[in-house]
This record gives structure tokens, sequence and C-alpha cells, in this order.
């Protein structure tokens, strides 16, 4: 029994290590980076990765040997003892200097997407989250939110590439969770702020939008769609928008 205890050990990490390398294959991984400090992000991931993935091996490959070899017949009377100072310390200082370790590094990525998201820049776009949708709000010719040449559009918001893209994100109720893997981009949306975070896309195409926080019976539905698309098409569909929401669509161009 002890020997099959110890091959389903040996099985499960046989397992999770194929996952992880067949894993960005078959679609299971986070899709391609699209963003400019998406690379940067995914460094740190992938180290993590590793460093779990590393721990993970150590602990279950211990585990099935102590199993295997623990539970043996023998005339040999047990050894009793009631902790180890020094391998405990050993635990205690190797976890956390790993811990520090991945802080230090993670430290230059953040400053710089804080440093950029500071620097000013007027939002392109405002994010309004409520139970269950999103909607993006636009200034009208004037530049300025809340006014009447406002417009706005629901699930989609559209972008153009190779710009810095600044958005300011509201919720209309309860806290939700602003996600577009692509972009590497993560921002809770709490009610009663006003919050920026901000992007460039180096890539067009269409990207999924996910809510990440459970806002709800209906949290499953509240998804939408990033597109990205070059500065001449966005400034084509911002006038058609501009034109259809000034004449409620019943003017032709």
């Amino acid at each position: 029994m002890r020997t099959l205890i110890a091959l389903l050990f040996g099985a499960l990490i046989a397992a999770v290590l194929w996952s992880f390398v067949v894993a960005p294959g078959r679609g299971w991984w986070m899709p391609a980076s699209v963003s400019t400090y998406g690379g940067d992000i995914d460094k740190l991931f992938n180290t993590i990765t590793v460093v779990l993935a590393v721990a993970f091996v150590g602990t279950i490959g211990g585990l099935a040997w102590l199993v295997w070899r623990g539970t043996r017949t023998t005339t040999v009377r047990a050894l009793h003892t009631h902790g180890n100072a020094r391998l405990e310390g050993a635990w205690t200082f190797v976890t956390g200097g790993l811990l520090l370790t991945l802080a230090l590094m993670q430290l230059s990525v953040w400053r710089a997407i804080q440093a950029e998201r500071g620097s000013g820049g007027k939002p392109l776009v405002r994010v309004l989250a409520a139970q269950f949708d999103w909607r993006f709000r636009y200034p009208g010719v004037d530049g300025m939110f809340d006014t009447a040449d406002d417009f706005e559009t629901p699930y989609r918001l559209v972008v153009p590439v190779d710009e810095r893209v600044v958005i300011e994100l509201r919720s209309r109720d309860v806290i939700h969770g602003f996600f577009v893997p692509a972009l590497r981009l993560k921002q809770d949306v709490l009610p009663g702020s006003a919050l920026t975070a901000w992007f460039e896309a180096h890539t067009p195409g269409e990207y999924d939008l996910i809510c990440t926080q459970l806002c709800g019976s209906g949290h499953y539905r509240m998804a939408g769609k990033v597109q990205v698309v070059s500065r001449a098409d966005f400034d084509a569909w911002n006038e058609r928008m501009q034109r259809e929401w000034r004449t409620n669509g019943q003017e032709r161009p």
C-alpha cells in the first residue's frame, strides 16, 4: 500500500509538470501579451511560477519519500522529537528570503507603471461598471466629460493602437474588477471612487474584457471586448458615433 501511495504522489507531480509544459499550446495559459508592459509582467509571473513549481515538487516528493520509507516494517524504535529549532529557523529564513527577493524584483515594474499612471494625461474614456454591464463614455467634440455631447457604448471599448490610453474607472453600485488578460491590465473598480489606469496596445485586434469580482447573480454575464484599431479608424469611428448620438441614429451620413 505504501508503494502505491508513493507512486500516486509521483503521478501527481508528473501530471502537474505535464500541464505546465502543454498548457501554452492548448490555450490553458494567458493569451499573448499585446501591451507595452506585458512582457515585464510575464517575466515576473513566470519566475513566481517556477518558484512555486520547485516548492511543489520538493514538498510532494518529500511526502512521497516519507510515505514510502516511513511505513516500512522495522524493529528500530521511532525517534520522538518535539521540534528542531535549526531546521525551523532554516525553513523560515529560506522562505522569507524567497518572498523578499520576489518583492524586490517586482518593484521596478510596479514603479514604472505607477509613475506613468501618476504622470497625468487626460482620460480617453470613462469606464462605468454596474450590475451587470460595462459602459464606456467618450467625451464629445469639446473633449470634456459630463457635457451634452458625450456618448456611450455598451460592452465594447475602442482605442487606438500604439498610443498611451488613460481610462477612468467608476462603479455605479458594488465592487467590480476590470481585467483584460491580453493587456495584462487588472484594476478593481470601487464605488465612490474615480480610479485611473493606463495601457498601450501594440497589436490591433479584439480582446476579452471580464469582471474579476463576484458582483452578484449575473456576474457571469459581465464581459465585454476591447477593440484596438488604427488612429484613422478610431477617428472615423469616433466621428460616426458622435453623429449617431446627436441624431439618435435617424440621420444617414
